[in-house]
């Protein structure tokens, strides 16, 4: 999976970005991706948006390089397709 940067606001109280994947993603890719990003030196706050594959961070300026590796990384991490439902 590939995030792509829709826009990044650097303010007095750090860096404003949101990310966008190529997919959306299941519950529990998010909640995953959000701890990992969350764990990132840097980060002050994480907002995942499965239903469209969105990422929102800020973060401290400083942290820029950190929190964008993480992002590829998780990125890497994922399947490039969301796993289907199983029938019940």
């Amino acid at each position: 999976m590939r995030f792509f940067i829709v826009h990044e606001l650097e303010t007095s109280e750090g860096v404003r970005l949101r990310a966008r994947a190529d997919r959306h993603f299941s519950l529990s890719e998010a909640e995953g991706l959000a701890d990992a990003l969350d764990a990132v030196e840097g980060v002050e706050g994480v907002r995942v948006n499965p239903l469209v594959g969105s990422v929102l961070l800020l973060f401290l300026a400083e942290a820029r390089e950190r929190v964008l590796s993480a992002l590829a990384a998780a990125g890497d991490a994922l399947p490039d397709e969301v796993p289907q439902r199983q029938q019940r």
